[in-house]
């Protein structure tokens, strides 16, 4: 009876040990859905700098964190916080890079998204 108790329980040792997780795993998403669009056709712009902003989601056994489209919004978010836009100036070239940072195993991981854009102002 014992010998089956200790195997139940390793069996449920290595179920709850076991996930989705895999290791340095990168992925571009470019689904930055804006209402406002800019017409570059003319050189009446210059590019004043770059901005960016992060969100990061920590998962434990799997469990936790935000949702993909949460977590690329807040980081959309802070992005354009940083910038700190001034009259005449908006943000092109918006792209969102989702990565995944594993640490011991399936155990401890997080999910962090950064997005960057361009910085321009209207010169004419």
């Amino acid at each position: 009876m014992k010998k089956l108790h200790v195997f139940i329980a390793g069996i449920i040792g290595l179920f709850l040990l076991t996930g989705c997780a895999g290791s340095n795993l990168s992925q571009h998403v470019n689904n930055d859905v804006t209402q406002t669009s800019v017409v570059l056709s003319q050189n009446n712009y210059r590019i004043v700098g770059e901005t960016s902003g992060t969100s990061t989601s920590t998962y434990i056994l799997g469990i936790g964190g935000l949702s993909k489209t949460a977590l690329t919004s807040n980081s959309r978010a802070d992005m354009y916080a940083n910038a700190r836009l001034k009259d005449g100036q908006a943000i092109i070239n918006v792209s969102t890079t989702v990565s995944y940072k594993v640490i011991a195993g399936p155990i401890y991981m997080q999910r962090i998204a950064t997005t960057t854009g361009y910085i321009i102002e209207f010169v004419k």
